[in-house]
């Protein structure tokens, strides 16, 4: 078998059960056989996850990890590198006009602009993007401001193929299109165990459209935890979809209690919360 089948075989094992250990410890081995410094990366990352170190050791390893992650990052977070870890100068409009705003906005894509005032601070912006590197890979993106530039680098970006958890609280840029064909693209879109769209105490206008929803979970197989967060309406066909693994399900607003779906889905047998609810806080 070729490096490159039993690379492909390990990625599809890990992405099915990310949590086990010795799946991560003989990728770690191929990647040290064909010399990839990610592979000791991980190394050290098992390593660190060990109880059995004594607090020099620990101290050891941190800092071993922490330097190899600082001097490697920008790769391995290859395609995506320029969207979690850029942050373009501030941008005052008392220097460049605000006539420029429109464009301006155009090339900010990686940065949460809640408001078009932002734009005349001259102080940083923030990141739009948070993540988390574990074991070497990329398993959390935490998203403010999903915009069409940055859904289609997602799409695009096989660092994605192992995420585990994906959050994104605001879909009001997104061109309708695209945000259906494109994010079901996405290379961990069938790993993922946890998704939520929108969130608790984001206004009304900045919720994501509802009818996003179901052809983005209708690709998500494997979630444990599911949580929507949508200002408008959404198919109730979504409580009939196949969650073999579910065992968090949140919906609110959902004005309509769907208990026939519910009973009727008996792949939801494992569910442990269940909250189907009216939103009144905006």
């Amino acid at each position: 078998m070729s490096i490159h089948s039993t690379r492909a075989l390990l990625e599809a094992a890990l992405a099915d059960n990310f949590d086990d250990l010795d799946r991560h410890a003989a990728y770690a081995d191929l990647l040290l056989e064909e010399g990839d410094p990610r592979g000791e990366y991980i190394r050290l990352c098992l390593a660190l996850e060990e109880t059995n170190h004594s607090a020099t050791r620990l101290q050891e390893l941190r800092q071993q990890s922490a330097n190899m992650y600082q001097q490697y990052e920008r790769e391995w977070l290859g395609s995506l590198a320029k969207y979690l870890l850029d942050i373009p100068p501030a941008v005052d409009t008392r220097q460049t006009g605000a006539s420029h705003a429109p464009h301006l906005l155009d090339t900010l894509e990686t940065i949460d602009l809640l408001a078009l005032e932002l734009l005349n601070m001259p102080a940083p912006i923030p990141l739009n993007v948070k993540f988390t590197f574990s074991r070497g890979w990329v398993t959390t993106l935490d998203i403010e401001e999903l915009t069409d530039v940055l859904l289609l680098a997602l799409a695009n970006a096989p660092e994605t193929c192992l995420l585990q958890v994906l959050t994104i609280r605001d879909t009001q840029r997104l061109t309708p299109r695209l945000t259906l064909e494109a994010l079901p693209r996405m290379p961990g879109i069938g790993s993922l165990k946890s998704f939520t769209l929108g969130s608790f105490g984001v206004r009304g206008d900045r919720r994501p459209a509802g009818e996003l929803v179901l052809d983005w979970v209708s690709a998500m197989p494997n979630l444990r935890h599911l949580e929507i967060w949508s200002d408008n309406y959404f198919s109730p066909e979504i409580f009939s979809l196949r969650f073999e693994h579910l065992r968090s399900l949140l919906v609110q607003p959902c004005s309509t209690l769907p208990l026939e779906r519910l009973t009727e889905n008996q792949s939801l047998c494992h569910l442990e919360r269940l909250h189907l609810g009216q939103d009144y806080f905006w």
